[in-house]
């Protein structure tokens, strides 16, 4: 068996700074393509009402912190609305709905129980809804939806 060949004189000395090079490259793109920390979006579901500041959700990857600070259990929905959907407040009262499918959710939520999720956020319209249904009835027809745009 041979034993390898090494480069020596110049050679070597170039094979050995490009590689150096190389490496160097490496790690410094590596830290700098890094994406931005997403935004962070607080949503506290009431009984019957969300708080969060609806004109601070940007486009792009977001993550939402659910807090539940009611006294039912919530189950908060985040779903994209189409351009020519009606308000969300007459598709939850009104007799005939539009069906829309929702991009994530949480589970059911007890008092005080907390949830993350996160979503990528194209411009456009928005809703949050809770679909529980409890003993009071569907939290979504007593007011548990809301809309927002990203733009």
């Amino acid at each position: 068996m041979k034993a390898p060949v090494r480069p020596t004189g110049a050679v070597g000395l170039v094979a050995a700074i490009l590689a150096s090079l190389a490496l160097a490259s490496c790690a410094a793109s590596g830290s700098s393509a890094l994406p931005p920390s997403p935004t962070v979006v607080h949503v506290v579901m009431r009984d019957y009402w969300f708080d969060f500041n609806a004109s601070g959700i940007p486009r792009g990857r977001v993550v939402f912190q659910l807090t539940n600070g009611g006294q039912q259990y919530h189950e908060l929905a985040l779903i994209p609305l189409p351009p020519d959907f009606p308000p969300i407040e007459q598709q939850v009262e009104g007799k005939n709905r539009q069906v829309v499918s929702e991009l994530v959710s949480s589970p059911p939520l007890q008092p005080g129980a907390s949830d993350t999720f996160a979503a990528n956020l194209t411009p456009g319209r928005w809703g949050f809804v809770d679909f529980f249904i409890g003993p009071e009835g569907s939290h979504a027809s007593k007011g548990d939806a809301a809309e927002f745009r990203v733009r």
